[in-house]
């Protein structure tokens, strides 16, 4: 399963790590100011610098957030399409009479209960397990085609079909349509470069405006954070909300209010 080696890393840690990271780049500029031959009038031509990084930075981030939240959305959109097409053939199914009907009922309380994993941990095993019951299903609506040749049996398989091409969308989405490595490595440089030539800055000037500068790396390392959180395949903070998929295995089970 494609991984970024930044989804390993501990939500709290990144963050931590990506504040310590703009904070230092400041640090290492103003250390550059004090030691260079750089007078402070020549200040007002850093700062101009400064706002033309701040605004690429502010390009940037703002571009990074568009992709990761259309992604976010369109991940939620899925989770409801997916519960309905898991809903709708359980129906199906049980217009069938012979033991196959029931059988696949059987795999779709299975199905639904593996589309819900706890975490990254679990999400390899819950996707090889989908795979296994999609192979399953489908060989039980071939044996239904084979012994049934009504109406309802063709809108059955329609309805598995539909259930494996969501499965395919959901993947693509969480694992594959992710914010390209080169932005967000030119995302990170960039900001490190805006708080170099901040600090820079601020040493030409032989002072140290420390609350302003701690302000500006934490609002920026925050966004970072954001967007960072949401383009993982599993969320851990910003979760894709379930609870479609969960109603719809109550109802399987005989405890939601809909269920028959």
């Amino acid at each position: 399963m494609p991984t970024s080696t930044l989804d390993e890393i501990p939500a709290g840690l990144l963050l931590l790590g990506l504040t310590l990271l703009l904070l230092g780049a400041s640090e290492v500029g103003r250390w550059l100011a004090r030691r260079s031959r750089a007078k402070e009038e020549s200040k007002d031509h850093t700062n101009v610098l400064l706002g033309a990084l701040l605004a690429l930075l502010g390009l940037m981030l703002a571009f990074s957030f568009s992709i990761v939240e259309a992604r976010y959305e369109a991940r939620k959109q899925l989770v409801l399409k997916e519960a309905n097409a898991i809903g709708t053939t359980w129906l199906r199914a049980g217009l069938v009479s012979t033991p196959d009907g029931a059988r696949l009922r059987e795999l779709l309380r299975e199905y639904v209960a593996s589309r819900t994993p706890g975490s990254g941990e679990h999400y390899s095993e819950a996707l090889a397990r989908s795979e296994e019951l999609h192979a399953e299903m489908w060989t039980t609506v071939t044996r239904i085609a084979n012994d049934d040749t009504r109406s309802i049996t063709w809108l059955i398989i329609g309805s598995v079909n539909e259930i494996m091409e969501l499965h395919e969308e959901r993947v693509a989405i969480s694992l594959y349509y992710r914010l390209p490595q080169p932005i967000l490595w030119t995302m990170l440089m960039v900001a490190a470069l805006a708080l170099l030539v901040q600090g820079f800055s601020t040493g030409l000037g032989g002072f140290r405006t420390l609350v302003p500068t701690l302000a500006l790396v934490v609002a920026i390392a925050a966004v970072m954070w954001l967007i960072l959180e949401l383009d993982e395949p599993w969320q851990r903070l910003a979760e894709i909300n379930q609870q479609a998929l969960v109603d719809v295995e109550e109802t399987m089970s005989g405890r939601g209010p809909g269920s028959r």
